[in-house]
Formats: structure tokens, sequence, C-alpha cells
């Protein structure tokens, strides 16, 4: 299950905070709120398609960056991106 290899690498300290991003109707609610960063009910965004991204960026920055411009690195499906 990603949900676990993800918890696997945060464990060891590559990542402060996950927020997981949600495109589409077939991805699994269970499966975001398990790889987000407790409490996973505010580390989750879900669109319905990629064109929706621009309307939850500012979202997706604040909580990354928990509302400041501290740094910090977020892991995404591709690779380390720090945002803040």
């Amino acid at each position: 299950m990603e949900a676990d290899k993800l918890k696997q690498i945060i464990s060891g300290g590559t990542a402060t905070k996950v927020v997981a991003l949600g495109i589409g109707n077939e991805v699994e609610q269970t499966e975001l709120f398990n790889m987000a960063s407790a409490p996973s009910s505010n580390n989750v965004i879900r669109v319905k398609d990629f064109s929706s991204l621009d309307h939850v960026e500012g979202q997706l920055v604040s909580t990354a960056c928990n509302g400041n411009d501290s740094d910090f690195n977020t892991l995404a499906t591709l690779g380390y991106y720090s945002i803040c």
C-alpha cells in the first residue's frame, strides 16, 4: 500500500508534513487520509479534476506552510518539493 511506504519515509525523518491531494473521483478517500499527516482531516484536499487545481492553490500552500512562510519539505508522488 502506498500509504504504508509514505509513512516509512516520514518516520525516517525525511519529511515533516504530508498534505494529500486527491484529483478525480477514482481516488480512495481512505488512502488519502492514511497518507496525510495528522490531523489528516486538516491535511487532505480533493478536487474533481486537474483544471480545478487553480481553485485550491492557496489552500494547498496555506495547509502545507501552516499559514506562514517557514520552509519545510512536503512529499509528493513524484519527489520532494519545497513550496513555502
